[in-house]
């Protein structure tokens, strides 16, 4: 199933609707939470399916969230999102990781 949404190009799409919100306001607040929360599921998935999210775009904007979000529910979210890709991945998976954190 999560190769199908990756086919899909799901990634772009979770990226596209977070450029549209607005995380000021509760719904904003919520949507980002719930990106946040599907691509934990992706990235608790294969190692194929973990790089792709690592490859993306929208893996900076899940760093940067984590690191600013006032929300504690968003900023859990997304150090899922952070936590799973780095257990899940070989170690060149986390190589980049460690590559988009310092940049």
């Amino acid at each position: 199933m999560i190769d199908r949404c990756l086919w899909a190009e799901c990634l772009s799409k979770l990226n596209s609707l977070m450029d549209q919100i607005d995380d000021t306001n509760y719904g904003g607040i919520s949507v980002t939470r719930e990106v946040c929360w599907a691509l934990s599921n992706i990235t608790a998935g294969s190692p194929h399916q973990v790089t792709k999210v690592i490859d993306s775009e929208i893996f900076k904007r899940v760093i940067d969230i984590a690191l600013s979000s006032k929300q504690p529910d968003v900023k859990r979210e997304a150090l899922w999102v952070i936590c799973n890709a780095t257990t899940e991945t070989d170690p060149e998976g986390r190589l980049k990781l460690l590559q988009l954190s310092n940049g």
